[in-house]
């Protein structure tokens, strides 16, 4: 069995799959760039040489290359025990900057590729319907209350957080656990272009808000719904 981890190449996507790959698990990443990922795949193994690491490069709001992931993954006859929606990007500017094109990059990163890839992922747990499986999703505090100048990236979060909840109701007779995570701010490249002028360097480390969510989500007795991660004040 293995975990899917979209935006695995760098990140907290990447300190997932550490922790994952150090437990003896099989990870299958995403990200866009083949380079990035094969740079990725390399720093797993010198983790854990003996892991099953399956990179693959794709445009998640692509619902062709979505659906090429699960043949895949079909093909290669690789079944999925979790899938971890974690890639994304930010977007930080005053509504009299936004455009069309900023506000479809910023739904397609952080709304459109969560959607396809839960219903394709969806799709392929029915097929093991005595198994159980898991849907995990960084939302991030975005999702929980709106703020100036972040209004397209928090629009995003908002409509993946209806969305996931509907699809928990959906599946609540399925052995399928819809996780939805809101973490604070981290310490990733997610700041690299912003222009937000946060004290980034006070940021969460992704490594220990990927801790905090892997030990949330490995319990086999319990399942959080909802959980909110933010750094200690002080």
């Amino acid at each position: 069995m293995y975990s899917l981890i979209t935006g695995g190449s760098s990140g907290l996507g990447l300190s997932i799959a550490k922790l994952l790959i150090a437990q003896g698990q099989s990870v299958i990443i995403t990200g866009r760039s083949e380079e990035k990922l094969e740079k990725a795949k390399e720093i797993l193994q010198s983790t854990n040489p003996k892991a099953s690491i399956l990179p693959i490069a794709a445009d998640l709001s692509n619902e062709d290359a979505v659906k090429k992931i699960f043949d895949t993954l079909s093909n290669q006859s690789i079944t999925l025990s979790s899938i971890f929606n974690v890639a994304g990007s930010g977007y930080y500017g005053a509504l009299s900057d936004i455009s069309q094109e900023d506000i479809s990059t910023v739904l397609n990163n952080n709304l459109i590729s969560l959607m396809l890839v839960t219903i394709h992922g969806i799709n392929h747990f029915n097929k093991y319907p005595f198994k159980r499986h898991k849907v995990i999703s960084i939302l991030s505090t975005a999702a929980l209350k709106g703020k100036g100048f972040e209004t397209i990236y928090n629009a995003a979060k908002f409509g993946a957080k209806g969305f996931l909840l509907s699809v928990e109701d959906e599946v609540k007779d399925k052995n399928i656990d819809i996780i939805r995570i809101y973490p604070g701010g981290m310490t990733t490249p997610f700041w690299d272009k912003s222009a937000s002028g946060y004290p980034v360097h006070t940021f969460m480390s992704p490594d220990d808000v990927a801790k905090t969510i892997v030990n949330a989500v490995s319990s086999e007795t319990l399942c959080p719904s909802d959980l909110t991660i933010n750094r200690l004040k002080g």
